[in-house]
């Protein structure tokens, strides 16, 4: 096994108006993981939740971590890029500011990557939590291996999702430009969501990075009733949106792999 006592994590975290008891849970669970070796650089993006803003002060000497603030709310997208670009560690880890991270998430994470080379990507299983921090009855379990022809040759359920709360090299999301910042503008017109996540996953896949995801539930995932902080309004056809992009990706890939084979 190799050793990674020196690999650092640069773990990012947009905020904006989070309950704060559930950000305050949700940065502790940073900050007690077993492994110890990362910055913890957190975005306000202009929170106006008295709250909120207490929260965030409580943290602002803690040596670990780094409050950038901005002037003006910006969105969950801008929100990661900028934290990815200031970030200095080798690896990425996303956070969000309303869920909970188990103590051996990052440990478990980058011994992973470090000792299986041929991956570029890990994420991790999820359990859901209430409102009150309770375990719930919801689970998501995804594939232990995704590549571009494993995901094409998928089921429609493993097509959606199909990892989440990565760790990466910081290089592989400054290959692909990090979040795209042109679906602020697609959503806005168009009064439809789309998410920044699976949008990054999808072209992840398409410049071939392999993904892993850890069969453990290493992350503690919060199911709300009511919109708190970054929480979206569900659109009608939503889901529709999803599927027609993932049957665009599918017919691109499909074809790459074909050209591959015939090569």
């Amino acid at each position: 096994m190799l050793d990674v006592i020196n690999t650092e994590i640069s773990v990012i975290m947009p905020v904006w108006n989070t309950k704060a008891e559930w950000l305050s849970e949700a940065i502790d669970s940073i900050l007690n993981q077993t492994y110890q070796h990362f910055e913890f650089i957190i975005v306000n993006d202009c929170s106006t939740n008295q709250d909120t803003l207490n929260c965030l002060n409580n943290y602002r000497s803690h040596h670990k971590i780094k409050i950038i603030d901005l002037l003006e709310n910006k969105g969950v997208i801008i929100a990661r890029n900028i934290a990815i670009k200031m970030s200095k560690c080798e690896y990425i880890a996303i956070m969000d500011s309303d869920d909970i991270s188990h103590p051996l998430r990052l440990e478990k994470q980058i011994n992973f990557l470090i000792n299986n080379p041929a991956i570029d990507i890990v994420g991790i299983n999820i359990q859901g939590i209430n409102e009150q921090s309770q375990q719930i009855n919801f689970k998501k379990n995804f594939l232990k291996l995704v590549n571009k022809e494993i995901w094409s040759n998928s089921t429609d359920i493993n097509r959606d999702f199909f990892t989440t709360f990565p760790l990466m090299k910081k290089s592989i999301l400054i290959n692909v430009n990090c979040y795209d910042e042109n679906l602020i503008n697609y959503n806005f017109k168009s009064k439809q969501i789309f998410p920044e996540d699976l949008d990054l996953y999808l072209r992840l896949l398409h410049k071939n990075y392999t993904f892993a995801n850890l069969q453990e539930y290493l992350l503690f995932y919060r199911m709300k009733k009511s919109g708190q902080g970054y929480e979206q309004s569900i659109y009608p056809n939503m889901w529709n949106i999803i599927c027609n992009k993932i049957d665009d990706y599918l017919k691109i890939f499909k074809e790459e792999i074909k050209i591959s084979y015939k090569s």
